[in-house]
């Protein structure tokens, strides 16, 4: 959008709608506390006029990454598929089902900010993009079919951390080598910023209700039937790939899942994931045409184990 008309069309609007606007119309997003409180601020003490507000929107990574996005998929003509792979839901055997429907030469992955190709493929022919992409609004497309898998918040919290415990330690800053230098517990590795409600964090303050398909890793199989059912897809052959390798594993969850106390305090660092997994279990619920025993499905911990033992 031209910026001189921007700022025309949006005069008549206080500087509250205004900043709301240059968030919706630039990063795609509802406006954040944070961030929208900064600006009213330096507009309201004529800090920053409204010219210069829109320029900052413009020279942010946030609106770069936005526009490089774009011009990506718009390099991708043929693309019928975005799946959103948050760690620990599954992702890894939903992309091997993917390769068996595809082939891999015709799904790209996004890797550090930016889309990968196999090498040789042609971009012209690439059907899905899969990879730890954040759901934001400007990812939707018309053509485009939107799938994301959810987990029990607890669950994928104790899962990513027996397995960041089993990575290499490296050089780097990253949060596995936090992890293992500090002897986190799972409280403790909870708390990280970062990992709290990063379900959420990946859908984006977008709604649920928006995707074209929301899966259930408790529900794996069932919910894989059921895509290829919507997309005309051909028998699959069902994997399980990236199961947790840290010694005694099962074990640990159980004791983890026994202690009242523990779970309690991981769900509320995770609010957010549990009312945005649950409102997921109404929707599988309603899908499944099973409205009427919504309750069925809001399982706890435990029995999200449990259901997930005997997938």
């Amino acid at each position: 959008m031209n910026e001189k008309y921007f700022l025309q069309g949006t005069e008549q609007l206080d500087d509250e709608a205004f900043v709301e606007e240059v968030y919706r119309t630039y990063f795609k997003r509802d406006s954040d506390a944070d961030g929208k409180n900064l600006f009213l601020h330096k507009l309201q003490n004529r800090e920053l006029t409204r010219s210069e507000i829109l320029s900052s929107f413009l020279q942010s990574p946030e609106f770069n990454f936005i526009s490089e996005w774009q011009k990506s998929i718009l390099g991708l003509p043929g693309l019928e598929i975005m799946s959103y792979h948050i760690p620990k839901t599954a992702g890894t055997s939903f992309f091997i089902a993917l390769t068996q429907v595809y082939g891999i030469e015709k799904i790209a992955g996004f890797l550090q900010e930016s889309l990968a190709l196999s090498e040789g493929a042609d971009p012209q022919a690439i059907k899905v993009i899969h990879g730890h992409v954040p759901a934001r609004k400007y990812f939707r497309h018309a053509n485009i079919k939107e799938i994301i898998w959810l987990r029990d918040p607890i669950l994928r919290l104790i899962s990513l951390y027996f397995f960041w415990k089993t990575l290499p330690r490296t050089e780097d800053e990253s949060w596995h080598n936090y992890l293992q230098k500090n002897n986190l517990d799972i409280v403790e590795f909870a708390k990280i910023p970062k990992l709290r409600n990063e379900m959420s964090q990946y859908v984006g303050g977008r709604n649920i209700t928006d995707f074209d398909f929301v899966g259930i890793q408790a529900f794996f199989k069932d919910d894989l039937t059921d895509i290829g059912e919507m997309l005309n897809w051909p028998e699959i052959q069902i994997t399980h790939e990236n199961t947790n390798k840290y010694d005694g594993y099962n074990s640990l969850v159980k004791s983890i899942l026994k202690d009242s106390e523990i779970v309690n305090e991981l769900r509320h660092l995770n609010r957010e994931d549990w009312e945005l997994y649950q409102t997921a279990l109404d929707m599988r619920a309603k899908r499944k045409g099973t409205s009427t025993l919504l309750t069925q499905f809001h399982l706890s911990p435990k029995e999200s184990q449990s259901r997930l033992a005997q997938i």
